[in-house]
């Protein structure tokens, strides 16, 4: 927390107005120095400066930082512990909305953080608010959140909470890429219940392959899982092209993968649910599906095994570039100096 130069004071005069020294209570005993001077600032600026929400979102930014990290709950999410309970203490307001705040302060980073020399629109960020922030902050991305600042900077939006509000929820609701992976066709159901083996045969699962073995859900199954072999290899083509398109675009390799893992997470929940939902109609579900792939292996027409065992193949190899990716990106205890 050495980044002075980062929290520097409004230079406006409007936004240092007289009793800008006006006292506050700091009611954390267990602070350090630096932490104390950061606390003493927030409520000063909350207190005498109704639209220093700029200001004020980055000292609450690096008064998160100074909090020790707790476990990860999720990937985009580190906790920081105390952190929670500190802002209900301290400034009587809760996680949520700071985090929001502070998100959109660094979604602003790199863009223009210094009104100084900018003529075109000089003064913008004394302008700014905590709720203006706030509303910024709820872009589902940081590539969201960005829109939405290089969007005000340029006066497409106007600096108010409304316009705000419904520029993010349009962007929001655009969220994603131009690569679209179509979504997967309803299964179909079953038109009958499915029958039971004989529940008095003994000496372990049974089941007659005469009396189960063409079962209309058998190539509804094989329908479903295999599919046309012209249409499978349309599919592939298409996906090459739509991956070479984007890319040609301008998207990035981290949206294009996290497009393609959202596919197959769909895909995935998909084919669970179908089984999940057949065995719940008929707990024999699984004795009909190991006697059809028998007969499917038998007609040299599908090894649904070994499909499923080569796909798993190729999400191990996938997760293996991308700890090999990561561990190339990223150096522990790394001290940053000016």
């Amino acid at each position: 927390m050495n980044d002075n130069n980062a929290i520097s004071l409004p230079q406006s005069s409007a936004l240092r107005p007289q009793g800008w020294e006006v006292e506050v209570e700091v009611i954390s005993q267990d602070l350090t120095d630096e932490q104390r001077a950061l606390v003493i600032q927030v409520k000063q600026l909350s207190a005498v400066v109704h639209m220093a929400g700029f200001e004020r979102a980055k000292r609450l930014r690096l008064l998160r930082d100074s909090f020790p990290v707790g476990e990860i709950n999720n990937p985009d999410t580190v906790a920081r512990m105390g952190w929670a309970d500190f802002l209900r203490r301290e400034f009587d307001t809760n996680v949520t909305d700071v985090n929001y705040e502070i998100a959109a302060v660094e979604a602003s980073d790199g863009i223009l953080v210094e009104t100084e020399g900018w003529t075109s629109n000089p003064g913008f960020f004394d302008k700014i608010g905590s709720s203006h922030l706030n509303e910024i902050g709820r872009g589902s991305t940081p590539a969201i959140r960005r829109q939405v600042w290089d969007k005000l900077f340029d006066g497409k939006v106007k600096l108010s909470v409304k316009t705000i509000r419904k520029e993010v929820k349009e962007l929001n609701g655009k969220k994603g890429t131009t690569l679209q992976v179509p979504k997967p066709k309803e299964p179909s159901k079953s038109p009958t219940k499915l029958p039971s083996p004989d529940p008095k045969a003994t000496g372990g699962p049974t089941i007659s392959r005469s009396k189960y073995g063409n079962l209309p859900e058998r190539a509804q199954e094989f329908k479903y899982l295999k599919g046309r072999d012209a249409a499978n290899e349309k599919l592939a083509e298409d996906i090459a092209k739509l991956l070479r398109a984007s890319s040609q675009s301008g998207s990035g390799k981290l949206t294009r993968l996290r497009v393609l893992s959202e596919a197959l997470h769909r895909e995935f929940k998909s084919v669970g649910d179908r089984y999940h939902g057949n065995w719940d109609k008929a707990r024999h579900y699984p004795r009909y599906m190991t006697l059809w792939q028998q007969l499917w292996i038998e007609e040299g027409s599908l090894t649904l095994h070994e499909e499923l065992n080569g796909i798993r193949r190729e999400i191990s190899e996938a997760n293996r570039y991308s700890s090999i990716a990561n561990m190339h990106l990223h150096v522990e205890d790394l001290e940053m100096t000016d």
